[in-house]
């Protein structure tokens, strides 16, 4: 690990600016702050922040980061829970934690490490990431800062991470429309670059090993985690007179999508097609037929995030894992086979 003398050396300044820059001094100037903060990269240096935070009298400044909130597909349930979880710990606990919207773009332009430094933060959590992302390929190599991602794991296992069971939810989910009869499922699959994606497959793969049923993977279909995808992908099928008494969808927004598509070509819900969600937004339980889901707990996961932020920080963590139980909520939109 290099010192802040070899980084003050490669950049050609004293240690007090190397110091200065790193707290955010406002009489350093731009280009200077630049060359210290390359300099520090190429040298792998990270200046102990989360440890001076500690030793210090100052309320902890923690991060959210939240990439893709701009994205067209983004579901603001999940962020504004994540958001409000997130604050409502920071309030009772006394920290400071400040919101960042990213995206991948922006993320070509300032890596993890250095966004981290720039903001003094003590540690960040991380919402919204995709496999596609900058921070994500960055923080599989290796963790820099105290972190904690949501919904998404990391190959280097460096992070903490708080996440829905989504694997064994998804295969309550699949377990269930079996056991009523459906064994022509259409499998209405979210985003191919989400991790969240792959995970919930291997749980409706569970079921149907369990089951003793092939699953055929022409039966999935990647939808985007979109409304507007899933709606034509259900039309496409029903053009094609592919015939599916169930769709099980890896999100609400998708079967919403399902639902109006199915409506449109006169094919009653329940009676003729069970359809089936994942999250439980506001609207699932407001629409017609009410949508029988898996619940999750967006605010819980990001409550939870920041406690084991915190817990990590502070040295007192004894495990970087919080799985959190999500329960089917059964409603209107599902009927067993005779």
């Amino acid at each position: 690990m290099a010192t802040i003398k070899e980084v003050a050396a490669a950049a050609g300044v004293s240690i007090s600016t190397v110091s200065r820059a790193f707290n955010n001094y406002s009489d350093i100037n731009g280009k200077t702050k630049e060359r210290i903060l390359e300099a520090a990269r190429s040298l792998d240096y990270s200046p102990n922040i989360s440890a001076r935070n500690l030793s210090s009298k100052k309320r902890l400044n923690l991060g959210l980061i939240i990439s893709g909130f701009l994205n067209e597909n983004a579901n603001v349930d999940i962020l504004f829970g994540h958001m409000k979880g997130a604050f409502r710990y920071a309030s009772e606990n006394s920290l400071d934690l400040a919101l960042y919207i990213t995206s991948n773009e922006e993320q070509k332009r300032l890596s993890y490490h250095s966004f981290c430094i720039e903001h003094s933060l003590a540690g960040a959590i991380i919402s919204g990431l995709t496999t596609d992302d900058n921070y994500y390929q960055e923080l599989s190599r290796g963790v820099p800062f105290p972190s904690v991602m949501m919904d998404i794991e990391l190959p280097s296992g460096d992070a903490g991470i708080v996440t829905s069971d989504n694997r064994s939810a998804m295969k309550d989910m699949i377990t269930f429309l079996l056991s009523e009869g459906h064994e022509r499922i259409a499998i209405i699959a979210g985003k191919k670059s989400a991790t969240v994606t792959e995970v919930r497959l291997d749980g409706v793969r569970d079921a149907y090993a369990e089951k003793g049923i092939p699953l055929s993977e022409s039966d999935i279909y990647y939808a985007d985690f979109s409304r507007q995808e899933a709606y034509e992908i259900t039309k496409r099928l029903a053009g094609e007179n592919r015939k599916y008494s169930a769709y099980a969808c890896f999100s609400d927004e998708m079967a919403f999508g399902v639902i109006r598509a199915l409506q449109e070509e006169g094919i009653k819900i329940p009676h003729e097609c069970s359809v089936t969600g994942f999250d439980d937004v506001q609207l699932s339980g407001n629409i017609t037929p009410a949508l029988t889901t898996v619940r999750q707990d967006f605010e819980k996961t990001g409550y939870e995030a920041a406690s084991l932020l915190h817990r990590i920080l502070e040295g007192r963590d004894d495990g970087k894992r919080v799985i959190l139980k999500c329960p089917i909520i059964h409603r209107d939109s599902t009927k067993a086979l005779k």
